[in-house]
């Protein structure tokens, strides 16, 4: 192996090194757990009120619109509303590197719920550490599943994500198949001195040519 494999090598798995070590670790995105009422799946608890652990085939509640399964498959998350409640659930992760960007992203359906009563439009808010960051667009009971995500920094080791709907006439929807990964990394002071080693590498090649 060349002087430029090995250094392109290094700097490849330099690379990867930086962006395994900066995940953060989100327990049962899937939201795989046995269904019921004022129930969440494992790795998950209860921000406020009940959400309930639902599926295309066992509900707590019938929907007004069966979205069938998400593209994540299984179980999903309830969330209802009203003018004066809503519902939340969520989980603190404790591994983030702080100054790392993370992508959340999720998928959501409006089912309405408890025939006809709960069928208003509406979306699901994300907030961290109590503080809503993102709200997703508003959704009818179509019978669709939508994918929705957006990116913060962190800025402690330690956050909790919780996901909601905010307030306003009455509404049921679903979350499933939440993930969260690194899409940005502080750069390590080691890869410029890296970069550098290369292009230097490179200009001594071309001098050597010529």
């Amino acid at each position: 192996m060349t002087s430029m494999k090995i250094l392109i090598a290094a700097a490849t798995i330099a690379a990867g090194t930086v962006f395994s070590a900066n995940a953060a670790t989100l327990i049962n995105g899937s939201l795989t757990g046995p269904t019921g009422s004022g129930t969440v799946p494992t790795g998950w608890s209860i921000n406020s009120i009940t959400p309930d652990t639902t599926s295309t085939g066992s509900q707590p509640f019938v929907f007004n619109v069966n979205p069938g399964d998400s593209p994540d498959g299984g179980t999903w998350v309830g969330l209802a509303r009203n003018p004066s409640v809503f519902e939340s659930f969520g989980q603190t992760i404790a591994d983030f590197v702080i100054g790392t960007t993370y992508t959340l992203s999720w998928y959501v359906t409006n089912t309405g719920c408890c025939n006809g009563g709960f069928s208003a439009a509406a979306e699901i808010l994300s907030d961290i550490d109590g503080t809503t960051m993102f709200t997703g667009a508003t959704h009818t009971s179509d019978g669709n599943w939508y994918q929705e995500s957006y990116s913060f920094t962190a800025t402690s080791t330690s956050h909790r994500l919780d996901f909601r709907l905010g307030l306003g006439a009455d509404a049921y929807m679903g979350i499933d198949g939440i993930s969260l990964t690194v899409s940005q990394v502080p750069l390590p002071a080691s890869l410029p001195l890296l970069a550098f080693g290369l292009a230097s590498f490179g200009l001594l090649r071309r001098r050597r040519k010529n």
